[in-house]
């Protein structure tokens, strides 16, 4: 029921993303909102710190190279792993800078005593030709 449930929302979010993508072609094909991201803690405790699973969703109809997140300030004692998410200054690169294809996931772990307020710093839609 849970699963059934989630879907209904994500079709929901998916059809007012594509009213509101529509309705404001200034903003290029995939405004930032176009990437979703959430998180929850797992319920583990690593060295001491709560554990976090993050997920990042594009639903945008075009692939997303080069997503990066702000991560001014963050902090964690379970490095993530690196194929899906490293960590350069203050930025945290998505799948090494490659392609996240439309209406799929990337997902990453991290350790620490607070949730921490991941948003989309950067991102390079990749778009078929019409």
């Amino acid at each position: 029921m849970a699963v059934f449930v989630q879907n209904i929302l994500y079709a929901t979010f998916f059809l007012a993303l594509i009213s509101e993508t529509m309705s404001q072609p200034e903003q290029g094909p995939c405004p930032p909102e176009t990437l979703d991201i959430t998180q929850k803690e797992t319920g583990n405790i690593v060295q001491g710190k709560k554990e976090f699973a993050v997920e990042v969703f594009n639903w945008c109809k075009c692939s997303q190279r080069n997503v990066t997140l702000d991560c001014d300030g963050f902090q964690t004692v379970e490095k993530p792993d690196p194929v899906q998410m490293s960590i350069s200054g203050f930025q945290c690169i998505l799948l090494q800078g490659r392609d996240i294809i439309p209406f799929s996931r990337v997902h990453f772990k991290y350790a620490f005593d607070d949730e921490f307020p991941f948003y989309v710093f950067s991102s390079a839609p990749i778009c078929p030709p019409n």
